[in-house]
């Protein structure tokens, strides 16, 4: 009887510290997040290398295209079930890219801003966008598998 109530004790605690999560990890996790933030704004900031910006278009794009994300990320944070109802999801995005589009074209000149907006057309319409694809009368987007 001692035997087997050990033996339960012992696989109870091995199972309990296997659910422990490792402690310290938070700095590595924020550093990551971090590190993966940055790369995100460079990235974006490139897309704007082929509008020949000046340096100080490009201080300001990067500021803006960090702002943009670090918005985005509260908006994430702090929405609720609410919120999200079907009107309401749509209209957001909308309304983000136009204050995006409006502060923008404040930085760029009219030629630079006119080539990011058609350039931003086609990849919109561009097979990478699912969201733009035509649905069948199902509501179903069409297969990218060949037959």
């Amino acid at each position: 009887m001692r035997k087997a109530f050990l033996l339960a004790s012992m696989v109870m605690v091995m199972a309990v510290s296997a659910q422990q999560r490792p402690q310290g990890n938070n700095q590595q996790q924020k550093d990551k997040v971090e590190h993966t933030q940055t790369n995100s704004v460079d990235r974006q900031l490139k897309k704007f290398d082929q509008y020949n910006l000046s340096s100080t278009q490009k201080k300001k794009v990067k500021s803006l295209l960090e702002s943009r994300d670090s918005d985005m990320k509260k908006e994430f944070a702090n929405r609720d079930k609410n919120s999200t109802q079907k009107g309401e999801r749509g209209s957001r995005p909308e309304k983000g890219t136009n204050d995006f589009d409006i502060k923008l074209e404040k930085i760029l000149d009219k030629n630079q801003f006119n080539q990011y907006k058609q350039d931003r057309e086609k990849r919109m319409k561009s097979d990478k966008f699912s969201m733009h694809k035509k649905r069948d009368a199902k509501g179903n987007r069409p297969s990218s598998k060949c037959a």
